[in-house]
């Protein structure tokens, strides 16, 4: 828990000291491949990613989709990490975060933490001073897992691959 706190109050202090803020609202289609028995778990999901802006090309990411999965079940992905833009131009900018991520999925009474790295690719279509257009693909790889049943609890080493195409819109602030 204090970790947690701690982590929270890096990111205050982060935003504190940003010279650009950016917000996204995104719509998502995340497909889960767990590796281990090549079953695929579809689903359609809705987040908000913000970067705090350090530099013209370094920033602070982190994201959050809530998902709703085929056949029943939600999924909370969250994604923390830096953003880097290499390509910034008057309407067109292209950022490429590597994040840390943890995944919480709720289905018939079982809760699955995930912890995994991964990779946000977006990129901008600059509409007004103040509004984008936004595409990209975020995919991950989670490779460890903890279990919370009614019958107990387990953890231990797991495969899963995880890609996201997401559409939205970004406001600056």
């Amino acid at each position: 828990m204090k970790k947690l706190v701690l982590a929270l109050l890096m990111c205050f202090s982060v935003s504190l000291f940003a010279q650009e803020k950016d917000m996204s609202i995104n719509f998502s289609t995340p497909t889960i491949i767990n590796l281990g028995n090549d079953a695929k778990i579809p689903a359609i999901a809705f987040g908000i990613a913000g970067n705090n802006w350090l530099s013209e090309k370094l920033s602070f990411y982190s994201s959050v989709d809530f998902g709703f999965i085929r056949g029943g079940g939600m999924n909370m992905d969250t994604n923390i990490g830096v953003s880097i833009r290499p390509i910034n131009l008057d309407k067109f900018s292209l950022l490429i975060s590597p994040v840390a991520n943890v995944d919480f999925l709720l289905a018939d009474s079982v809760m699955i933490l995930d912890f995994g790295a991964g990779l946000d690719v977006t990129a901008n279509y600059k509409v007004s001073d103040t509004f984008y257009v936004s595409g990209g693909l975020n995919s991950g790889f989670d490779f460890y897992q903890m279990l919370l049943a009614s019958g107990g609890t387990g953890s231990g080493a797991c495969k899963l691959l995880k890609f996201t195409p997401h559409l939205g819109i970004t406001f600056q602030m």
